[in-house]
């Protein structure tokens, strides 16, 4: 989780300091007129290297208020970028308008006005940069995740059904170490036609769809009792599966794992 740059100081701080101790260098005051310099240059060149680097990476976000919604979210997606549309309307007019928003890496902002013109000369777009994105696509959030479950005390862990009796059962079962989250704390809204097509399939596929989709470590079970558990990094192409024949048996599983 070193940026080049920082990692170039760090080197060249050693390499430049033992020049200190090198007496054909010159005198003392010399070899320390040298070494100010020598920190000095490098402290310059790694900081610009460092800009170069992430001015290549650099994100922004469009918010687009267009009259054509529909036309311009599908030629956005086939750039390969992701598209969300929210509702909006406007306070003046009342009237509803859908917005577009859309994060591009900034070499493919001109691209994306382009594409704003041709299909919708007046649409009304906000670009906004954006310091730091990620998720799928761009960058992982590098940070340490023991620290972070450190930080919220409980680990949450999603189960894939909207039965609020099954969620409480599941609660007591884990302990007070585990936060136990029904679909609608994560914000899947289960009455949407996707949403409600996943849920009547099997646990498997009712617990990965919560692991894509939202990110959590979740659990389902199928009529007969048997519980599938899905971990794993957001990123990863597969995931961690196991199969349980009781909740206490997945407790035990996760208290052994971590």
């Amino acid at each position: 989780n070193i940026s080049l740059g920082m990692g170039l100081i760090m080197v060249d701080l050693c390499i430049i300091s033992s020049s200190l101790l090198i007496e054909s260098f010159g005198t003392f005051p010399e070899r320390c007129t040298m070494v100010v310099f020598g920190l000095c240059t490098m402290f310059i060149e790694c900081n610009m290297l460092d800009f170069v680097m992430n001015w290549q990476r650099q994100s922004v976000q469009f918010m687009i208020f267009s009259r054509n919604p529909q036309r311009l979210a599908d030629a956005i997606i086939k750039t390969g970028h992701g598209v969300t549309i929210l509702d909006g309307e406007g306070w003046y007019t009342k009237s509803e308008r859908k917005v577009i928003v859309s994060i591009v890496r900034q070499r493919d902002s001109n691209d994306i006005f382009r594409m704003i013109k041709a299909i919708d000369p007046y649409a009304f777009v906000s670009m906004s940069e954006a310091r730091g994105v990620y998720g799928e696509s761009f960058d992982t959030m590098k940070v340490d995740d023991l620290r972070g479950q450190n930080l919220l005390k409980k680990r949450i862990i999603v189960r894939a059904i909207d039965n609020e009796e099954l969620i409480q059962e599941a609660q007591t079962v884990l302990g007070d170490k585990y936060d136990v989250r029904s679909l609608i704390d994560i914000g899947c809204d289960v009455s949407k036609p996707f949403n409600a097509a996943i849920l009547q399939k099997n646990a498997l596929q009712r617990a990965s769809f919560v692991k894509k989709y939202y990110g959590f470590d979740a659990f389902a079970s199928d009529e007969d009792g048997h519980i599938v558990l899905v971990l794993g990094a957001y990123d990863a192409p597969e995931y961690d599966i196991h199969h349980f024949t009781s909740i206490e048996e997945m407790r035990e599983y996760i208290k052994g794992k971590k």
